[in-house]
């Protein structure tokens, strides 16, 4: 290395090399985000049923509470 280059880090990397791992990083990005989709609809009746569970819960504590303060 001469005297007055510094070394940056950078790695020459063909196009044709860079075109390939961008099209394999967008496959599994795409992959990732269906997962994610399909776990979401997996689940969202599970959640739906606990969120009324619990929305119920809170009326009835609420009103089990109001009737407790006033005796």
């Amino acid at each position: 290395m001469s005297a007055g280059v510094q070394n940056s880090g950078l790695v020459s990397v063909s196009t044709e090399v860079f075109a390939k791992a961008l099209q394999i990083r967008k496959a599994f990005v795409g992959a990732g985000h269906t997962l994610l989709v399909y776990e979401f609809l997996l689940t969202i009746d599970d959640e739906a049923h606990l969120s009324s569970l619990l929305l119920w819960k809170q009326c009835c504590c609420s009103i089990s509470g109001g009737r407790l303060g006033r005796s």
